[in-house]
């Protein structure tokens, strides 16, 4: 151990190294959200934006649409919360979406709303009551006049034929009915679970047990917000 005497200087200590904290670094450039943006081609349109890079959708520019910036999106309906519904989906009556679902019978790739669905087959449901009422009315007036007039029996064969016939023509109605209805609405349904990013095949659920309640509860969920892979949002 070593000794100093008075008036010694003590040993040099060697400085403290230097130290300087790190700058913080400063966050990448922001990449803009998922939407619909002016379409930097120049076409007129919008074109959706992923997140990443530009898509091959295209969806006309809204009427009365806010715009921001230099690179406009339009903003987000409260309704259908979430980036990318930068449009709502359209909005269709009862007699728009009769009108579509049969104009669009041979379209198995597109998308369908809501709307459009559900319009169509409360159609479906309101046919085939009115249907039966029908054919009920016309029985009861066959049956009448025929037992009006059960005192002969060439009146009653009568009857039993015009009966015959009555039957006959509303079974060849009904099938015929029944196979646009059911091509038609096959073509709507399948556009539906396009609208949620489901494969048309789930259709085929309904052959399982209980798979017609799972397909219903595929058809009445939210369209995919933004386009998927069968589209861009029904506009």
């Amino acid at each position: 151990m070593s000794s100093q005497f008075p008036g010694d200087q003590p040993d040099p200590q060697p400085a403290p190294p230097s130290w300087t904290p790190s700058a913080p670094q400063q966050p990448a450039s922001s990449v803009p959200a998922a939407g619909w943006y002016a379409d930097p081609a120049g076409s007129g349109q919008l074109r959706y934006w992923d997140g990443a890079g530009w898509t091959e959708h295209l969806s006309p520019v809204p009427s009365a649409a806010p715009m921001y910036g230099a690179a406009p999106s339009y903003g987000v309906p409260a309704a259908y919360g979430g980036p990318g519904y930068a449009v709502a989906p359209r909005r269709v009556g009862f007699a728009d979406a009769v009108r579509m679902a049969f104009r669009n019978w041979k379209d198995f790739e597109s998308r369908a709303t809501l709307g459009e669905y559900w319009w169509f087959y409360l159609f479906q449901v309101l046919v085939v009551v009115v249907g039966y009422l029908v054919l009920a009315v016309l029985l009861a007036v066959v049956a009448a006049a025929t037992g009006s007039t059960s005192g002969s029996s060439s009146s009653s064969s009568g009857g039993s034929a015009a009966l015959g016939v009555v039957g006959v023509l509303f079974a060849v109605v009904f099938v015929v009915v029944s196979v646009v209805f059911f091509v038609v609405g096959l073509a709507v349904t399948v556009r539906r679970l396009h609208d949620t990013d489901r494969s048309g095949w789930w259709y085929l659920i309904t052959l399982v047990p209980f798979g017609g309640i799972v397909l219903l509860v595929f058809l009445v969920g939210q369209g995919t917000p933004g386009p998927n892979q069968y589209g861009p949002v029904p506009v």
